[in-house]
């Protein structure tokens, strides 16, 4: 027969104590004298104790389980981005002893979105949503008083705990950096696929340029990109014409890659012909040839403050939105320094 497992009970027995107090101990939470902490802690050590999961989720009426809800545009298996926030999330959640279920949001053909089953059944304590959701869904949710916040989104008709970059901000750094590099003929490629994350980007771009006083030449503006395969073709449409920028500013690495694809594929050489400057920092960029000149998003940390945050959330502690720093310019070999400097 194998070794009988000792149970809390058998452990406050032991220590002389109620059971709630070898749960406050083992869940670190206060309530308990430092004494008694002391003594359960040396029982726990000297009898090599692990605590069973299920009668924790019997005792605290919890389940230590945390449902990731991705849309399939911030998948963590096919966007680097939120694969570093996820991987963020995953660490922290190890700290406080919770399981992250990931579910996927489905939508049905008239656009609705379903509660993921782990949250029907209520097998979750929290949720932490990848990106913009629908507030029909955030609302069912509310209703049903479950704690959530969101990673990349901000929620325009319902109060919301969010983790957020500064896209705006960052896209105005990338670009004022071109500009300072001595590039007065500069190309955008972003995504309208992505709304809010669109405007920030095209507006930090703008914002950059109207300063300066450059002009922004329509067939070097395109909008519409999703991937790196459609970056590709975006930079193939700037390098139809006579003419193409000295630099291009990407809302993504990945759009950037995929860009400077496309250059090779012309026979022109990056930085020399063209210089490219990206957002994200995606671990990609480093090792891509040339390596990318970035704008860093500290996307593990964003990881880790969205569980922080979820946590707090779920023992009702007061928790604020955050904007993380979003300028920190990663300097690499995509960018050349004109030989005239800007004025």
């Amino acid at each position: 027969m194998g070794e009988q497992k000792l149970t809390i009970k058998q452990i406050a027995q032991m220590a002389g104590v109620s059971e709630t107090a070898v749960s406050f101990v083992i869940n670190n939470r206060k309530g308990v004298s430092a004494q008694t902490r002391a003594k359960i802690h040396d029982i726990i050590t000297s009898t090599k104790f692990v605590p069973n999961k299920s009668s924790q989720r019997l005792s605290f009426q919890k389940s230590f389980n945390i449902c990731l809800a991705i849309n399939p545009t911030s998948s963590p298996f096919s966007d680097f981005f939120y694969s570093e926030v996820t991987k963020g999330i995953m660490e922290q959640s190890v700290l406080y002893d919770y399981n992250i279920i990931i579910a996927q949001l489905q939508y049905d053909t008239e656009g609705h979105c379903s509660i993921p089953i782990s949250v029907k059944t209520r097998d979750v304590d929290g949720i932490i949503f990848l990106q913009d959701t629908p507030s029909i869904l955030l609302n069912e949710i509310q209703t049903m008083g479950i704690p959530f916040m969101l990673v990349d989104a901000l929620p325009t008709d319902i109060q919301a705990v969010t983790i957020n970059t500064d896209a705006e901000q960052a896209a105005y750094t990338a670009t004022l950096y071109l500009i300072e590099k001595g590039h007065t003929d500069i190309g955008f490629i972003g995504s309208n696929y992505l709304p809010r994350y669109y405007v920030q980007t095209s507006s930090g771009f703008m914002r950059a340029m109207n300063e300066r006083e450059l002009s922004i030449r329509p067939r070097w503006f395109v909008p519409d990109t999703k991937d790196v395969h459609t970056a590709y073709k975006s930079m193939e449409r700037i390098l139809a014409g006579n003419d193409h920028p000295t630099a291009m500013f990407c809302a993504g690495d990945i759009y950037a890659i995929g860009a400077i694809n496309c250059v090779n594929a012309y026979g022109l050489k990056t930085p020399d012909d063209i210089s490219f400057i990206g957002l994200d920092n995606i671990q990609l960029s480093e090792y891509y040839t040339p390596p990318l000149t970035t704008i860093g998003y500290d996307n593990q940390n964003m990881g880790k403050l969205a569980m922080d945050s979820i946590i707090n959330l779920i023992h009702q502690k007061p928790v604020m939105s955050i904007v993380v720093k979003s300028d920190t310019i990663i300097e690499r070999k995509s960018v050349r320094q004109m030989t005239i400097p800007a004025s």
